[in-house]
């Protein structure tokens, strides 16, 4: 083998190397919205997501905040939005609205002086039940200068009309959804695609919480309730585009080291 040769064999990896990172696919951007646990942001000792991000209090058109006390195991979370209608916070074995126990803070000019109350609901086929309070304990709500907010505190296990255990010291994901009421005051479909965790959270954490948000697609099969059967897509066709990625890039690796032997 000559100098010549070896140099050839040298390079053989470079451009196989180079060839790959053209073809293999990027690591996947961020979701745009980020939540912050960071003291700076949110209350010292909790969790908190905000949009836009940086805004504080009333500034916020949606934030949410919780804590868990460590001694009960409960978890108080106040949350408050930009509504006349309804703003809420949801808590889902998947990323669709179905089957989640949804926490609602809902304006009521006619119910107290407050000017709004709080609801438990459930998400349930197609419909958006009442739940009953058991398990829950409502700190406040209020509907002030177009803010809609409210505050519970929530025991970790909450037994819905249907039966159905929410148990917080499980993973779940996040919805912080909001929308109008009726002329009655009773709760529709919701005005703006919620925001949805990209992964399932463990509320006692603090760590970092990424959100779809506005980029999730708009849901299909709605009705008044405000809830879609709809699944969120995407991973088996991430997994096809990775399977066809790979054998290309290894048909272009095979190629380029049988045209090496073939010169030799």
């Amino acid at each position: 083998m000559n100098a010549r040769d070896l140099r050839d064999m040298m390079s053989v990896p470079r451009i196989v190397t180079f060839l790959l990172l053209l073809i293999l696919p990027g690591s996947p951007s961020r979701p745009a919205f980020i939540a912050a646990h960071s003291s700076s942001v949110c209350t010292q000792g909790t969790a908190c997501w905000r949009r836009p991000r940086d805004c504080a209090g009333t500034a916020c058109d949606y934030a949410a905040e919780w804590s868990v006390d460590r001694g009960t195991g409960e978890i108080t979370l106040a949350f408050l939005g930009r509504s006349n209608g309804w703003v809420a916070v949801g808590f889902s074995g998947d990323q669709a609205m179905a089957g989640d126990d949804v926490l609602m803070c809902i304006a009521d000019l006619g119910a107290n002086s407050t000017g709004a109350r709080f609801e438990h609901r459930y998400n349930y086929g197609y419909s958006n039940l009442p739940a009953e309070l058991e398990g829950i304990t409502v700190n406040s709500a209020s509907f002030t200068d177009g803010i809609l907010q409210c505050s519970v505190t929530r025991e970790v296990t909450v037994f819905n009309s249907s039966h159905m255990t929410f148990d917080l010291s499980f993973d779940w994901f996040m919805l912080f959804a909001q929308g109008p009421i009726t002329s009655s005051g009773q709760p529709v479909r919701h005005s703006k695609n919620p925001s949805i965790t990209d992964r399932k959270v463990t509320l006692s954490s603090l760590d970092e919480i990424f959100v779809l948000g506005e980029s999730r697609s708009q849901s299909h099969g709605q009705d008044e309730s405000g809830v879609s059967d709809e699944k969120r897509e995407g991973g088996s066709n991430g997994g096809h585009q990775h399977t066809v990625h790979f054998a290309m890039a290894l048909f272009v690796g095979l190629s380029i080291s049988l045209i090496f032997w073939f010169r030799n």
